[in-house]
């Protein structure tokens, strides 16, 4: 995704579909890791919270439903899940050790061993393009 974001919303028994008060959003940057994307949500979230909190307590902010198209949701991302699978292309590889970075933090075998991984960043200069499950070091 080009951009992602938080919000603030009215919590109701089913998932994720109360009432919204407000939202900040986010681009995602090239080189962004999850962990970056959470440092900077967390700033611009306090403020949205507490923005929030203030129109709710004067009465200046009213909740809108949530729009029923574009809803995604977002599972936690299991260590399992979090290991380089090699046979995909190199962007592809890349923009998952990002996403997993810090936590639950990628991962591979070499030889038996666990290898935590990351972050990385792809070489355009490369002479030639290597092929899914080639790694130069």
């Amino acid at each position: 995704d080009a951009v992602t974001g938080a919000t603030t919303f009215h919590i109701e028994p089913s998932l994720d579909s109360g009432p919204i008060y407000g939202v900040v959003t986010e681009t995602v940057q090239p080189t962004d890791t999850a962990g970056d994307l959470l440092e900077r949500l967390a700033h611009s979230g306090a403020a949205l919270l507490s923005a929030t909190l203030d129109g709710i307590a004067d009465g200046t902010l009213s909740p809108r439903p949530q729009p029923a198209e574009g809803v995604s949701l977002a599972p936690k991302i299991t260590v399992e899940q979090a290991r380089v699978r090699w046979d995909l292309p190199a962007p592809v590889v890349e923009r998952r050790i990002r996403a997993v970075t810090p936590n639950p933090g990628a991962w591979t075998l070499i030889g038996g061993l666990r290898i935590k991984l990351g972050p990385v960043r792809l070489d355009g200069d490369a002479p030639m393009p290597l092929s899914p499950g080639t790694v130069r070091v």
